[in-house]
């Protein structure tokens, strides 16, 4: 039997109902699980590129560790460590001597010209002897008269006592016998000090202390004294006590009446009266700390005391003729003027010079005349010298300038900062590039003010042994040893790293994670650019570990700047190298004119 149309136009549409429907499952499915391979794919993708990333960084660290990274180590070692002070000049000739000659001589004849070498027997030049001889005769004259003065004064004399003036108590003694009185009182302002009113005084916090109180003064010994408030100033009281047994500066204790210290102080003498004098020797000494004595008392005796105060002034001037005399009569024994020491003759007396009114009289100039003609001297030799004018002694004329051509001088800048660490006589280290020289050196001199106030630069000397090869203005790089140390624990200047809390160094470091460790901080002493002393915090033999020689890349990665631009120039020291250049350019110029004179 056949089925009915209609159940199989339904069963019909049933299968297709559920093909459509399996379909659409199929097509979800199917989507899902490309959504599913699609986001597995990312992940895996995304994943890779980190990896790759990681990977590269990893590579490219080691690339920068291994390639600019420069772990180096070093171990804490004793050695010998000296700290300076640079600078740099000019140099040129530094020991030039001079010959001088009184104004009351003249020349006659001149041996010697400028660059001849001479030894100290070298006889420079004559003077006429009408000159001399009038000069000695002179001078004689001065002495017999002055032996006149000393014969009118030699039976005058002082007291041989020195007496009391006033009533008092002997608190201090400072001569003893055979002293020379003038040396005693030059050294400690008196022979003797009296104490006037018979008290001590000190001074102590006023704490309500009130002029008449009644305090107690304690010894070091404990021995107890009465004191009185004498008067309250400016929140301190004055004690006053009895000098019947205290001394000057004795330490005392002050009380208050229940005991209570008050505070701790030195006493001094309420009314000093100091005895003086200013000739003679202390022969007997009357007296000792201690005694009353009245006015009139006998506290010393003298001995050496017969001759007045023109006495001695007029020995004096007698001894100053007597060396003038000297000096005349050494030049008419020896027949001359010689150099005194060897050397090269650098600028020498001309007779022949004339000045305008010379050559309308057709006359020589004389020694006087000559000193103006003399300071026309370039002085190119001494080109890095200040140009200070050369002090003549009143009554002299210069006649000769000797260099004894060993020494050479170079007069550096340095900075205010620094000047205070130099001292004369310190060693210095000399370094000539021109001339591939390399010597050491020392101060002989410091200014005591700035050659350049606007910038506070000061001026050092230094001197060194001259060679064939150097040359007056040649510049010369100065290092001044200004303090050293024997024998200390000194670590490389480089592995010392600065934090917050002080100076610190690394003692490990793991090579394969690239890092420091094992931070140990320090103390520090003297410190160079190459050794740094250690105080404390390391022992002998110690290893440290720290990073040296970065590259530019190193440095970028590390955050830091190494542009030239960016690098800061110590202020005080780019005042002295253009102090410097200033200096050696002035030096140069003077070099020239001398050459072309």
């Amino acid at each position: 039997m056949s089925e009915n149309p209609v159940d199989e136009s339904r069963n019909s549409t049933k299968s297709n109902t559920e093909l459509i429907k399996m379909q659409r499952d199929m097509r979800k499915r199917k989507k899902r699980k490309i959504i599913i391979i699609v986001l597995i794919s990312v992940v895996a993708v995304f994943a890779l590129i980190v990896f790759l990333i990681s990977m590269a960084m990893n590579a490219i660290n080691d690339m920068i560790n291994k390639t600019y990274l420069n772990v180096e180590q070093a171990q804490v070692t004793r050695s010998d460590l000296s700290q300076y002070v640079e600078s740099g000049g000019g140099i040129g000739l530094a020991d030039i001597s001079f010959v001088d000659i009184r104004n009351s001589l003249e020349v006659d004849e001149v041996f010697v010209e400028e660059g001849d070498k001479v030894t100290a027997d070298t006889m420079l030049m004559t003077v006429t002897e009408s000159s001399l001889m009038d000069a000695i005769s002179q001078v004689q004259g001065k002495i017999d008269s002055l032996d006149d003065s000393i014969a009118d004064v030699s039976d005058d004399k002082i007291s041989g006592k020195v007496k009391a003036p006033l009533e008092g108590r002997v608190k201090l003694i400072y001569c003893k016998e055979e002293d020379s009185v003038a040396d005693t009182v030059c050294d400690n302002g008196a022979l003797i000090v009296l104490s006037l009113d018979g008290k001590m005084t000190c001074d102590v916090p006023e704490t309500g202390l009130k002029a008449g109180d009644q305090v107690k003064v304690f010894d070091k010994d404990g021995n107890e004294y009465k004191g009185q408030v004498s008067r309250v100033k400016a929140g301190k009281a004055q004690i006053l006590v009895s000098d019947k047994v205290l001394m000057p500066d004795d330490k005392v204790t002050v009380k208050d009446e229940n005991n209570n210290t008050i505070a701790d102080a030195q006493v001094q003498i309420n009314k000093p009266l100091s005895i003086t004098g200013y000739k003679g020797t202390v022969k007997t000494i009357k007296c000792k700390a201690g005694d009353k004595v009245k006015a009139g008392d006998v506290l010393l005796t003298l001995s050496d005391t017969k001759i007045s105060a023109d006495y001695d002034s007029l020995l004096k001037q007698r001894k100053e003729q007597e060396d003038i005399l000297n000096e005349y009569l050494k030049i008419y024994k020896e027949g001359g003027i010689f150099a005194g020491e060897a050397g090269v003759i650098k600028t020498i007396y001309d007779p022949d010079a004339k000045t305008e009114e010379d050559n309308d009289d057709d006359m020589s100039m004389n020694p006087a005349d000559y000193a103006d003609y003399m300071g026309q001297d370039t002085g190119s030799d001494l080109a890095n010298i200040e140009d200070e004018e050369e002090e003549v002694e009143a009554g002299y004329t210069r006649v000769a300038r000797i260099s004894p051509n060993t020494t050479f001088a170079a007069n550096v800048g340095i900075a205010e900062k620094d000047i205070l660490k130099i001292k004369e006589g310190m060693k210095a280290k000399i370094e000539i590039e021109a001339i591939d020289y390399k010597g050491e050196g020392k101060v002989t001199e410091i200014s005591d003010e700035p050659s350049d106030k606007q910038n506070g630069i000061y001026t050092a000397t230094i001197e060194f042994e001259k060679t064939d090869e150097m040359l007056t203005g040649m510049y010369a790089a100065v290092k001044i040893e200004v303090n050293s140390a024997d024998n200390v624990l000194s670590v490389k200047t480089s592995a010392i790293r600065k934090s917050g809390n002080g100076e610190f160094v690394y003692t490990e470091y793991n090579s394969e994670t690239r890092e420091f460790g094992g931070m140990v901080y320090v103390t520090t002493g003297l410190s160079n650019d190459d050794f740094t002393e250690i105080k404390d915090g390391l022992k002998e033999g110690d290893t440290v570990y720290y990073e040296s020689d970065r590259s530019a890349m190193s440095d970028m990665m590390y955050g830091e700047e190494t542009s030239e631009e960016t690098e800061e120039e110590d202020p005080a020291q780019a005042k002295i190298d253009e102090h410097n250049a200033a200096i050696a350019s002035m030096e140069a110029e003077e070099s020239d004119q001398g050459e072309e004179q």
